[in-house]
This record gives structure tokens, C-alpha cells and sequence, in this order.
């Protein structure tokens, strides 16, 4: 008689902690941020100014280790519907700040946002995506990243190669979610599918190694477990720390104004 027992995958350890390592990253930014310009520490805007050209890089890391991991979840349509969910809620909130004073906190298409769509597309596409090849797919992936990275600036390229994009995508905010929107656009977290969506399908490709049997065994041991913890909470952490760090910058606030 078989046994009717499911053999549990293995952790990858390394995955969660290099996940936890880009969380870490980004909440410090947002922190630096926070502190440098919604309360007016200068000392806090310098460190800001000074991490910030890193901070792409990080979350770069982050949205491609979460397409690696998608490839690890039993059910991304399931992940993705409630993370989107969560995003839309988000949205909501932050719209609703600024009744309170705070001030350019909206949150309209932010990292979460473009996770769970990058979710959804995973799981309607995974078929087809198991049938490429990870390696060559997931260089094209990053190939159309960095191609399309500069929406925002109005072309298409790198180097010599600039495809002009049409003038009318930037005279309205319709397409804002793409990546086209007009000067007076603003979201606090802004990663529009164009480019970002790119990364996040390369981590996907690269993930089928897991399926294919073929990470590596020392992603299997634990090196730091302060940075694997905040990876397996990576999404709780994610929507927490903004109000966390409100929190506690108003506190530090109301106790140096008593003093």
C-alpha cells in the first residue's frame, strides 16, 4: 500500500536570507527618508541622499529573489489574488493620509502592487513558462529590463540604441501603471510594470532550477538567521515597517519636545 504522504521541500536558506538582507536594505531607506523628509532631519536627508543611488539595486534584488520564490509556492494565484488585495487596501490607506497631514505618502502602484501581478502572471503562464529554457529566458527577461527602463524618460534602449515612444502616453496618468504618466504624477513607492515586471519573470525562470533539481546544496544551510527571519516574514515586514517607522519617529518626537 503507497503512503499517502507528501515529502515537504526542502528550505533554501540562502534564498531567505539574501531576501531578508534587500528587506532590511529598503526599510532603512524608507526610514532615512521618513526621518530626512517628512519631519526635516538634515541629518537623516544626507544619509538618505547618500544610500539612495543603491536603493534601485536593492529592490532590484529583492523583486528578482520573489520570482525565484514564486517558483517555490504551491499556489501563486492564490498568493498573488490576496497580495493584491492587500496592495489595493494599501492604496487606499495611503489616499487617505493626507487628511491626516501627512504629506506625499500616496502609494498608487508600489512594490507590492507589481508582486502580485507578477504573481498572477506567473500562475496563468507557468505551463508555458516550464517548457523554456531558464538560463536563455531569463537573460532575455533582464535584456527587456534594462531596455525598457527608461519609460519613464519617454524611449525605449541603451547606449546608441533609442526607440522614441510616443508623446501622448506622457500627457495623461491612464497608463501609469505601465510606466507613462504625465509631470504631475507621484506615488511614495512607485515600480511600474515597465521595467520591473521583466525582473521579476527573470527570478521566475530561474527558479525552475528548484523543479529541475538543480540549486545548489549550500543554499540549503543557514548562515545568518537575523536576515533569514526577515525573509520568511519579508511581506509582513514590507507593509508593517512604514507605520512602524511613523510610530516611533513621532514618539522620539513628542519625547524631545517634553524635554
Amino acid at each position: 500500500m503507497k503512503s499517502s504522504k507528501v515529502t515537504a521541500k526542502p528550505r533554501y536558506q540562502l534564498l531567505d536570507e539574501l531576501r531578508g538582507f534587500a528587506v532590511f536594505c529598503m526599510v532603512f531607506y524608507h526610514g532615512f527618508f521618513t526621518a530626512g523628509y517628512e519631519w526635516d532631519l538634515p541629518l537623516f536627508r544626507t544619509f538618505m541622499n547618500f544610500f539612495a543611488p543603491a536603493e534601485p539595486f536593492f529592490a532590484a534584488f529583492f523583486i528578482l529573489l520573489s520570482g525565484v520564490a514564486c517558483q517555490l509556492s504551491r499556489s501563486n494565484l492564490k498568493r498573488g489574488f490576496k497580495l493584491l488585495m492587500i496592495s489595493i487596501a494599501l492604496t487606499g490607506i495611503t489616499l487617505l493620509l493626507p487628511r491626516f497631514g501627512f504629506t506625499e505618502c500616496e502609494i498608487l502602484f508600489g512594490i507590492l502592487h507589481l508582486l502580485s501581478f507578477g504573481m498572477l502572471l506567473v500562475a496563468l503562464c507557468n505551463p508555458l513558462i516550464k517548457k523554456c529554457p531558464p538560463l536563455i529566458f531569463a537573460l532575455f527577461m533582464l535584456a527587456l529590463f534594462f531596455f525598457t527602463f527608461p519609460a519613464e524618460s519617454g524611449y525605449f534602449g541603451f547606449g546608441s540604441l533609442k526607440i522614441a515612444l510616443p508623446q501622448a502616453l506622457y500627457t495623461t496618468n491612464r497608463w501609469f501603471i505601465l510606466g507613462f504618466h504625465n509631470a504631475d504624477f507621484f506615488s511614495a513607492d512607485y515600480f511600474p510594470l515597465l521595467p520591473w515586471i521583466f525582473m521579476f519573470l527573470a527570478g521566475a525562470f530561474l527558479g525552475l532550477y528548484e523543479g529541475r533539481g538543480k540549486f545548489p546544496a549550500f543554499f540549503l544551510k543557514r548562515r545568518v538567521p537575523f536576515f533569514g527571519f526577515l525573509g520568511r516574514h519579508a511581506l509582513l515586514i514590507y507593509i508593517l515597517h512604514q507605520p512602524v517607522i511613523y510610530l516611533i519617529i513621532f514618539a522620539a518626537d513628542q519625547l524631545v519636545r517634553l524635554f
